[in-house]
């Protein structure tokens, strides 16, 4: 990779390697600044992976929670 966490550049190269456009890729991470953010930056979606308890609302994730959470919302086609 030409680029590592937290470029940017990082995640467009990932999205150009699986033939996929960044708007149509979905990171599902757990740390804001290394995942959510730059992912964000290049117009991925986003999904952090949280612990269970009280969490910052000023994380500017499409969605929130925890692996199980994730599951639902794909088994329910939410994403």
């Amino acid at each position: 990779m030409p680029a590592s966490k937290p470029n940017p550049a990082y995640y467009r190269e990932i999205a150009t390697r699986i033939n996929c456009a960044p708007g149509d890729c979905i990171l599902v991470g757990n740390e804001v600044k290394n995942d959510i953010l730059p992912a964000k930056r290049v117009g991925m979606k986003t999904f952090w992976v949280t612990e269970v308890g009280e969490l910052p609302t000023d994380v500017p994730a499409g969605w929130r929670g925890t692996f199980e959470d994730f599951g639902a919302l794909s088994e329910r086609g939410e994403l």
